[in-house]
C-alpha cells in the first residue's frame, strides 16, 4: 500500500506564496503552524499578518484560505465508507 506523506514546510510555503505573493512565508512555533505575510518594515520593527494557524501545515493552509490540490502526491487520500 502506498503511504502518503503529509505536506512539508517547503510545499506549504509554495502554496502560500501562490495565494498571497512573494512576501508570504510559513513558520512553526512549538506545535503551532502558521501562514504569515510580511506587510512592511519600519527600522527594526516588522508588521506581520497571520493569515492562518493550525496543528499541521494542512490545517494552517486551510485556515488561511489556501486551496490544497487534491491530486497532489503529498496530500493524504480520504477513505470513503
Amino acid at each position: 500500500m502506498d503511504k502518503h506523506k503529509p505536506i512539508g514546510s517547503r510545499q506549504a510555503a509554495k502554496l502560500a506564496r501562490e495565494k498571497f505573493g512573494e512576501r508570504a512565508y510559513v513558520a512553526r512555533s512549538g506545535g503551532l503552524f502558521q501562514v504569515n505575510v510580511l506587510k512592511s518594515r519600519f527600522g527594526g520593527m516588522s508588521l506581520i499578518y497571520t493569515k492562518g494557524a493550525g496543528k499541521s501545515w494542512e490545517k494552517a493552509l486551510i485556515a488561511a484560505g489556501v486551496t490544497i490540490p487534491a491530486d497532489a502526491p503529498y496530500f493524504p487520500q480520504e477513505v470513503v465508507k
